[in-house]
C-alpha cells in the first residue's frame, strides 16, 4: 500500500447511472437498474443515429425541393416566352391570312376585269374581222382610193380624205388599245399571283414555326408536369421525415423522463444508504471510544504500548493519505490510462463522456477505499462488472466513489469501510478492454453522469 501512482492526465469511460427498483437497497435491484440503464443508453444511441439520419435526409430533400422549384421557375419563364412567341406568330399568321384574303379579292377582281376585257377584246376582234373581211371583199386598200377619187370637188375631197384617215386611225387605236390592255391584264395577273405565292410561302413558314412552338410548348408542359409530380413526391417525403422527427423527439423526451425517474430513485436509495452509514459510523465510534476508555483504565501500560503501536499505524495511514489534501487517497497503484472528459468509446464506437479515471494495473493489484463510508450492496453488472460503491462525508460534503471492473470483491454488502481499507482487486470484468481500475467521484448522491466530477481535483 506504500506505492501510489503519480500525477497524470485523467479521462473517463461513459456511464449514466440509473437505479430503478424496490424500496430496499439490494444487489438485485441495483443490477436490474443498471441493466435497464444499459438498455436505455443503447436506445438513446440508436435514437441519436436515427435522428441524425432523418436530419440528413430532410436536409437533402429540402435541397432537392429548392432545385426543383428553381427548375419550375425556369420552365415557367420558358413557357411564358414560348406562349408569347406563339401569340405573336398566331397574330402574324392571321395578318398574313387577311393579306391573302385581300389578295384573293384582288385576284377575283382581276379575273372579273380579265373576263370583261376578254369580252371587249372579243368584240374588237369581231369588229376588226368584219373590217378586214370588208376590205378583202373590196380589193384591200383600193376601196379607200375609190372613196377619195370619187370626190365631186376639192372640199368633198378633203372631207373624204379626213374620213378615211379617221377610220384608219381608229383601227390602229383599236389594235394598240387591245394589245396594251391585254398586256396590262397579264402583268397585273402575274404580279398578284406572285404576291399570293409569296404570302402563301410566308404563311407556311409561320405555320411551320407555330408547329415547332407547339411542339416546344408540349415538351415544356410535359417537363413541368414531371417537375410538379416530383415536387409533390419530395414534399410528401419531407412531411414524412418531419413526422419521423417529431416521433423521435417524443421518444427522446420519454427516455429523458425514464432517466429522471431512475435518477430520483437512485437518489432516494443513496440517501437511505448515507443515513445508515452515518448512524453506523456514530454507533461504531461511540463503541470504540468506550472500548478505548475501558482498556485505558484496565491496562494503562498495555494501552501505552498499544498507543505507540497505533501511533506507528497512524503514521502509515498518514503516509497513505498524504498524497491528497482533499481527504481522498489514490485507490490503487498503477499507470494512468484514460482521463475524465469526452472521448471516442472503444466499445460503443461513439463519442461519449468518460465519467472517471482509468488506472492500468495487473490483475490482482489491491484496490483500497479512497474515502471512508458505507459500501452499497455489491454485485456484478454488465457495464461495470464486479464493482463497489462507497458513499461518505468529507468536511460536511457528501461524496460517492465507484470502483469498477474488479477481478474479485473483498468486502460484503452494506459494510462500513475505512479510508485505505482493502475492498477488492484489479480485473477486467464488464465492458472492459483490459486490466484496469475505473474510478469515479460523484458529489452527493450517485446520479450517473450528472453528478460525476473529475477525480483529478481530489488526487495529487
Amino acid at each position: 500500500m506504500n506505492k501510489w501512482i503519480s500525477n497524470a492526465s485523467l479521462a473517463t469511460l461513459v456511464l449514466t447511472g440509473i437505479l430503478v427498483g424496490s424500496q430496499s437497497v439490494s444487489a438485485s435491484s441495483i443490477d436490474d437498474a443498471k441493466s435497464k440503464l444499459n438498455e436505455i443508453e443503447s436506445k438513446q444511441d440508436n435514437l441519436n443515429e436515427k435522428q441524425n439520419e432523418v436530419k440528413n435526409k430532410k436536409e437533402e430533400t429540402t435541397g432537392q425541393i429548392d432545385k426543383n422549384l428553381s427548375k419550375q421557375d425556369k420552365v415557367t419563364n420558358e413557357i411564358k416566352d414560348i406562349d408569347q412567341k406563339l401569340a405573336d406568330t398566331k397574330s402574324t399568321i392571321q395578318s398574313k391570312e387577311k393579306e391573302i384574303f385581300e389578295t384573293n379579292k384582288q385576284i377575283d377582281q382581276l379575273k372579273a376585269d380579265i373576263k370583261e376585257l376578254k369580252e371587249r377584246i372579243k368584240k374588237r376582234d369581231k369588229l376588226l374581222k368584219e373590217r378586214l373581211r370588208t376590205i378583202q371583199q373590196n380589193g384591200g386598200s383600193m376601196r379607200y382610193i375609190e372613196v377619195i377619187l370619187g370626190s365631186q370637188n376639192f372640199g368633198d375631197f378633203v372631207s373624204r380624205s379626213t374620213a378615211v384617215n379617221t377610220i384608219m386611225d381608229q383601227d390602229k387605236d383599236i389594235m394598240e388599245t387591245h394589245m396594251a390592255e391585254k398586256r396590262e391584264v397579264e402583268r397585273k395577273k402575274q404580279e398578284v399571283v406572285q404576291q399570293k405565292q409569296e404570302l402563301e410561302k410566308q404563311k407556311q413558314e409561320l405555320v411551320s414555326l407555330k408547329n415547332k412552338l407547339d411542339d416546344q410548348m408540349a415538351k415544356k408542359e410535359e417537363l413541368m408536369s414531371q417537375l410538379e409530380a416530383e415536387h409533390a413526391d419530395l414534399a410528401e417525403n419531407k412531411a414524412s421525415l418531419e413526422d419521423q422527427e417529431a416521433s423521435l423527439m417524443d421518444q427522446e423526451a420519454e427516455l429523458q423522463d425514464e432517466k429522471k425517474e431512475a435518477e430520483d430513485e437512485i437518489a432516494r436509495l443513496q440517501q437511505i444508504a448515507l443515513e445508515k452509514a452515518r448512524k453506523e459510523k456514530a454507533a461504531r465510534e461511540a463503541k470504540e471510544q468506550a472500548a478505548r476508555e475501558e482498556a485505558a483504565k484496565a491496562k494503562a501500560q498495555e494501552t501505552k504500548d498499544q498507543g505507540a503501536e497505533a501511533e506507528s499505524e497512524s503514521a502509515d495511514l498518514q503516509q497513505l493519505s498524504k498524497s491528497s489534501n482533499s481527504g481522498f487517497i489514490w485507490p490503487a497503484a498503477g499507470n494512468h490510462l484514460s482521463n475524465y472528459g469526452m472521448r471516442y468509446h472503444p466499445i460503443y464506437h461513439t463519442s461519449r463522456l468518460h465519467a472517471g479515471v482509468d488506472i492500468a494495473a495487473p490483475i490482482g493489484t489491491p484496490i483500497y477505499a479512497s474515502i471512508s463510508g458505507y459500501a452499497m450492496p455489491v454485485h456484478y453488472a454488465s457495464t461495470f462488472g464486479n464493482h463497489v460503491i462507497v458513499a461518505g462525508t468529507i468536511n460536511g460534503t457528501d461524496y460517492t466513489t465507484l470502483y469498477a471492473h474488479m477481478s474479485s470483491i473483498a468486502i460484503g454488502s452494506g459494510k462500513y469501510v475505512e479510508q485505505g481499507e482493502l475492498i477488492g482487486y484489479v480485473g477486467t470484468t464488464g465492458l472492459s478492454t483490459g486490466p484496469h481500475l475505473h474510478f469515479e467521484v460523484h458529489v452527493g448522491q450517485y446520479r450517473g453522469n450528472e453528478s460525476s466530477v473529475d477525480p483529478a481535483q481530489f488526487l495529487n
